[in-house]
């Protein structure tokens, strides 16, 4: 019996971990090896979405909080999200 539960709760854990990664489907990396981010970045702006649904004012910005946070973000489309 402890067997058949211990087997029960270890397909449910591998099942839940697998359902709740999500897919992101047509995202591309930021390229941050560009950008320089300890000098700043560029002020100009050219709106991205992220991933993680926030709008970034323009790719440095977003590799910044990439190196930032640790965050795997990428870019969802170009634009306000």
């Amino acid at each position: 019996m402890k067997l058949y539960l211990s087997c029960a709760m270890l397909i449910y854990m591998i099942v839940t971990v697998t359902w709740s990664v999500p897919e992101i489907e047509g995202a591309d990396p930021p390229n941050c090896d560009t950008y320089n981010t300890r000098s700043g970045c560029p002020r100009n702006f050219a709106f991205l979405c992220g991933t993680d649904g926030v709008t970034y004012a323009n790719e440095c910005v977003l590799c910044h909080i990439i190196r930032d946070s640790g965050q795997d973000i990428q870019i969802e489309s170009a634009g306000e999200c």
